[in-house]
């Protein structure tokens, strides 16, 4: 079993638990949340990295240090596709495991019953999903400012060798600043922002409807 599946397995096993136990939904969203924060700081790493690149990048100093840089981004962004791609499918169970411990408050505010729980649980899954987004929105505009900076620059000289690798590693294409939402197709985060407005304009009609 590989690490994929093995994360997958844990996160169904999590999804049983979110049914049945009430304290999961103190222990769900910590373990979401550490994940999170986990993939968070190899993004932001990432991200870090490639502005300093382009700074070095202007100012034309400094090509070995560029190019270790260059390297270590390589790595970081690698890591960052290797955790996602293992942990987005357990992440969705878990936080779909969450969410159907809310059914029943979700059931009050459609009956005309408002709860501050409800309002802040429902959305989860959507919460998660602007994370993924906004990381992959901030490692892609970071690392296009680097093609801006070499663009003109002596570090478009193909006869310099580690000028080459640096630049054939920082100009690679970039994923596009969306996600993809199981049942809901493409997700970008203007739409989800409009999503989470109506969202909570709708329980705020319910709770002046009700008093």
């Amino acid at each position: 079993m590989n690490t994929g599946c093995t994360f997958v397995v844990q996160g169904a096993l999590w999804y049983v638990v979110c049914l049945v136990q009430d304290v999961a939904t103190v222990t769900c969203p910590l373990c979401v949340n550490a994940i999170m924060f986990t993939l968070l700081l190899v993004c932001s790493g990432a991200a870090s990295l490639a502005r300093t690149i382009g700074r070095r990048m202007q100012s034309c100093a400094g090509g070995g240090a560029v190019l270790r840089m260059a390297r270590a981004h390589g790595v970081l962004v690698g890591l960052g596709d290797r955790m996602a791609a293992a942990y987005y499918p357990t992440l969705f169970v878990l936080i779909s495991g969450l969410l159907a411990t809310s059914l029943l408050a979700t059931f009050n505010v459609a009956t005309g019953s408002f709860e501050t729980y409800t309002a802040f649980l429902v959305p989860a899954p959507l919460l998660f999903y602007y994370n993924i987004a906004t990381i992959s929105d901030n490692l892609a505009t970071s690392t296009m400012a680097v093609c801006e900076a070499a663009w003109g620059s002596p570090w478009t000289e193909e006869g310099v060798p580690e000028r080459r690798v640096v630049l054939n590693m920082m100009t690679r294409a970039q994923k596009a600043c969306s996600v993809r939402v199981p049942l809901l197709g493409e997700v970008t985060l203007p739409v989800f922002k409009d999503s989470m407005r109506q969202w909570y304009s709708f329980l705020q009609m319910i709770r002046s409807i009700n008093g």
